[in-house]
Formats: structure tokens, sequence, C-alpha cells
């Protein structure tokens, strides 16, 4: 066996590789795969004044490079598929605040599509005063503080009220570079529940208010006005009689 069969995975096309490098006489530079699984940088360059064509080769072995971008790569794949996974609203924005990711549900509550948002500047979504509340909720969050903040959008016409819970996270990207997440909750059946809750508690309170004030007379011309005497509310009458209730 000669060497470029036990060297190249595809013996073949590396020879008419390298022929067609010579036939172009300049400067080339490409990546081989060996068959041991190493990967090499590989450039190649015409020699100025040689008598004859002469190319000056060089290889770099860049297979720990290779296999960290591959593992990168994955790591940002999986990252994606989970952030796709999550039932919710989800947006991420770098540390100059531009959209790097946000699902279609978060898209469309901005009234756009997610490709149209992708790699433009918070303030063009949520305008000056948005931008200023994010960046207090994100400072929290960068500082490792819990940075859960309640969010209420009205109703249009095309769609129903929406409340979301939003949590705040700090992270990183693949090559480190920092990231903030935004994960939202639907939580509008809650504070429908809630609001619910205080008009019954408003209305059972209205009321007993004007149990309190119930008349127990027989002639309403006689009555004075109901008076609060002490927590205690009384009914007077011009006889001097009074009734407690």
């Amino acid at each position: 066996m000669c060497i470029r069969d036990r060297l190249f995975v595809d013996p073949d096309m590396e020879v008419q590789r390298i022929a067609a490098i010579l036939a172009m006489n300049v400067p080339f530079e490409d990546r081989v795969v060996l068959k041991d699984g190493r990967v090499l940088h590989r450039r190649s360059a015409p020699l100025d004044g040689a008598s004859a064509v002469t190319r000056v080769w060089s290889f770099r072995d860049i297979t720990r490079e290779e296999q960290a971008v591959d593992a990168l790569r994955q790591r940002d794949v999986q990252q994606r598929a989970l952030l796709d996974a999550f039932p919710g609203y989800v947006a991420v924005i770098d540390q100059d605040f531009r959209y790097t990711y946000l699902n279609e549900r978060t898209a469309a509550l901005l009234g756009k599509s997610a490709e149209l948002i992708v790699g433009r500047h918070l303030r063009d979504m949520v305008g000056d005063e948005g931008v200023s509340r994010l960046v207090i909720e994100i400072e929290k969050a960068r500082a490792g503080e819990r940075a859960v903040v309640e969010r209420t959008y009205p109703a249009t016409a095309d769609r129903p009220r929406l409340d979301l819970q939003l949590t705040h996270v700090f992270g990183a990207s693949g090559d480190d570079a920092p990231l903030i997440y935004a994960f939202g909750v639907d939580i509008t059946g809650l504070k429908l529940a809630e609001d619910a809750l205080w008009r019954a508690k408003g209305e059972a309170e209205q009321a007993n208010l004007a149990k309190s004030c119930l008349l127990y007379t027989s002639d309403a011309a006689d009555d004075l006005p109901c008076v609060d005497l002490g927590g205690r509310r009384i009914l007077k009458k011009k006889n001097n009689h009074h009734y407690h209730t």
C-alpha cells in the first residue's frame, strides 16, 4: 500500500485536487481530513523567481480546533432544539441588546416574523421605555438576583389580553459571548381569576354595607340618616328611639 492510500480517506480525489492546485498557480488554502481522523490545514503558494514551477506547501494540525468547533456547533444545535421545544415565549438578546433568537410565539406577540426581528435592536421592538425597564431587570439577572416580573399585553384585534410571567436569565453562547434569555409563561387564566375574586370581594363588601343600613321603621318620614357611632351603625329616630343594626 502506497503512502497516499495510507493517509487519505479518498486517495484518488486528493490526487485530482493537488493537480488542480498546481494548475492554478495561485496561493491556495483548504483542509484535509486524514484516515486516522486528524484534520490538517493545508496552504500552498507558488515560489516567485524559481527557475521551474515550484510551490511551497505547509501543513498545520487543526484537529483539536475542529473538534472544539464541532462541539460548540453541536451544543448550539441542542440549545436551539431546547428553546424551540419550550412551550411558552422565548427571546434571546446579546450584550448589544440585539435579538439573536426568538420563537414564533414571541415574534407573533411583537407583530413580525422571527426572521425579520433577529439582528434588530431591542429598541426597535419595545421602544426606549421598554429598553429602560428591561435594562433594570437584566442587571438584576446579571448580578445573580431573581429577575421575575409580570407583564400585561392589552387585547388587540388579533388576540385577547395576555398576561405573562417573565424570567430573565444571564448566560452565554457557544463562544462564551454574553446572552440574556427571557422565558415567558402565560398566566392570563390566573390573573383573570384573581381579578374575578377581587370583584367578588368588593361586591360582597358593598352588599354587607347595604344590609347594615336597612330601615326598621314603618314611617320612613320620621327617619334620620344612618350614622356610625363607635363602629356600630344605628338608625336614629326623631322620637329619640334608637334601633341598632
